[in-house]
């Protein structure tokens, strides 16, 4: 019975469970493959975020922070391109006024062409057509909280240095002794004499203030209305640093940039029914008109990118950095969760290969024993009939 037990039952359920632990370790290295995979894109995805706002990644909040304080100089290095603009807004301006009648003026793009001859100046100039006396710019919060963290413990002072309670020979001295306050108990004296105040109404003295003997040289009378303002709160910021006057800037470049993609059409194609102006000195070439496209594009890629719109969102908001910087972390936290089950994995290999391993051990067993059982029953079968013969198959 017990041979019968191993040979049907015993023996191959061992080889069944252990071709289950086989798939299951080829389904784990599948697994791991895919996790492996999983590390690569989130490691390009991090570090194709970190080009695209312009950090190594290694401290994130401090990188943020320090390009959101060097944003000005990135607005200064966009003005000074936006120089080259001046021709394509001319063009602009020549291009409506030839297509007016003869008296009639009108102005485009004005807010770009402010920019442009201006520079990236206060709103309140922008607002008011002249500079500030003085400027209160508004404060930005751009705190680091990241280079504390490693000194984050309280010192509790545990040196060898104890408080002194002062538990010497001295006692405190509070001032109970025999002497006593003196409150000088002489009279005061209010001055209650005879004598009057002289507030100069003597009608004796008939001197009179005139106002031609007074020197009026170091007076200087300001001019009235808002000349000699102060630009405060939005009026403080500057162009580019406003959102409203931004997009009213990224608003006419757009315009600009559209007036020039159709002039290169209609000079690309040598029967345009669609033509604009066909006529004029103010015709540029295909080249001419490409050329000053780029230009209104470079400056518009560079108003519009990824990068900068972050960096002002940050100075609008510098709370933003935080959830900026959590979206980072993110990813590294997302990494380290695919890297410990890639750890996970690889412990239910190994589990499953000495499983595997002791399960061919018992197998090795179980085949041993029933080759001992069928030899002794083929010797005791073979002692009941007379020596003959006996061989068991199917074991």
């Amino acid at each position: 019975q017990s041979l019968i037990q191993n040979v049907v039952y015993e023996i191959p359920g061992i080889k069944k469970h252990n071709l289950k632990l086989e798939h299951e370790q080829a389904e784990c290295h599948k697994k791991q493959e895919s996790a492996r995979k999983r590390i690569l894109e989130l490691e390009q995805e991090y570090k194709k975020q970190c080009q695209q706002l312009g950090i190594e990644g290694v401290k994130i909040k401090s990188e943020i922070m320090s390009l959101a304080r060097d944003l000005p100089a990135s607005y200064l290095a966009i003005t000074e391109d936006s120089r080259e603009v001046r021709e394509a807004v001319q063009l602009y301006q020549d291009f409506v006024q030839a297509s007016l009648d003869e008296g009639v003026e009108i102005k485009v793009v004005e807010n770009l062409k402010f920019w442009i001859e201006e520079g990236n100046v206060t709103t309140y100039q922008w607002k008011y057509g002249e500079k500030p006396v003085s400027v209160e710019e508004p404060s930005w919060d751009y705190q680091d909280d990241e280079a504390d963290e490693d000194n984050n413990e309280i010192d509790f002072g545990d040196d060898a240095g104890g408080i002194d309670f002062g538990d010497g020979d001295g006692e405190i001295d509070f001032g109970d002794d025999a002497g006593e306050i003196d409150f000088g108990d002489g009279e005061i004296d209010f001055g209650d004499s005879g004598a009057e105040i002289d507030f100069g109404d003597d009608s004796t003295s008939g001197a009179v203030l005139s106002l031609e003997d007074v020197d009026t040289s170091a007076i200087v009378v300001e001019e009235g209305g808002i000349q000699g303002g102060v630009a405060r709160d939005q009026e403080a910021l500057s162009l580019l640093d406003n959102r409203r006057t931004r997009t009213v800037i990224i608003d006419e470049l757009e315009e600009l940039s559209a007036f020039l993609t159709q002039r290169l059409v209609e000079a690309e194609s040598s029967s345009s029914k669609f033509d604009m102006v066909s006529t004029g000195s103010n015709s540029q070439d295909a080249g001419s008109l490409r050329k000053l496209l780029t230009s209104v594009e470079k400056v518009v890629a560079r108003l519009t990118e990824l990068r900068m719109q972050q960096l002002q969102m940050i100075r609008d908001s510098p709370s933003y950095a935080d959830r900026l910087t959590d979206t980072f972390k993110q990813k590294l936290r997302l990494k380290d969760k695919v890297v410990l089950s890639i750890d996970d994995l690889k412990q239910r290999i190994e589990d499953a290969e000495a499983e595997r391993t002791k399960g061919v051990h018992q197998i090795k067993d179980l085949q041993q024993r029933v080759k001992d059982w069928r030899q002794e029953l083929e010797q005791d079968i073979s002692k009941r009939y007379k020596g003959r013969k006996v061989n068991i198959s199917g074991a």
